[in-house]
């Protein structure tokens, strides 16, 4: 098996059956994560999961007896790995970027009022009014 064939059988894993066997790799991995955690008293995430179901299929392949299936999986566990890590954190910056949009608008309205308070007070001082 080639490393294009590989790949394109931890797509078909990753993304057919398996998911509609056992649920999005988040919520499975979520899952586990909590079940581990709770085992090792320690917090454990999804990406962790996906990290160290990669070592065992690693420690599979190790003992010299590996099939293909274990580079597959390994494969299939970096993909969905990834995917959890890098969503996470793309949800995080869309947050980030829109509380900081949220409060610079804030602080341009509190701005923009005390401007129009400093006008009135000067106008005020000066009898323009």
């Amino acid at each position: 098996m080639n490393r294009e064939q590989t790949l394109k059988k931890a797509i078909e894993m990753v993304t057919g059956h398996r998911e509609e066997d056992y649920g999005s790799p988040e919520e499975s991995f979520d899952l586990i994560a909590r079940l581990w955690g709770d085992y090792l008293n320690r917090r454990i995430t999804a990406v962790d999961v996906s990290a160290m179901m990669g070592l065992l299929k690693i420690a599979r392949i190790g003992t010299g007896r590996a099939t293909e299936d274990s580079f597959i999986d390994l494969a299939g566990y970096a993909a969905c790995g990834c995917e959890i890590a890098t969503r996470g954190r793309m949800d995080y910056d869309i947050a980030a970027e829109e509380a900081k949009a949220d409060a610079e608008a804030k602080q341009k309205a509190v701005e923009d009022a005390m401007l129009k308070e400093a006008h009135k007070a000067y106008d005020l001082l000066h009898g323009l009014r």
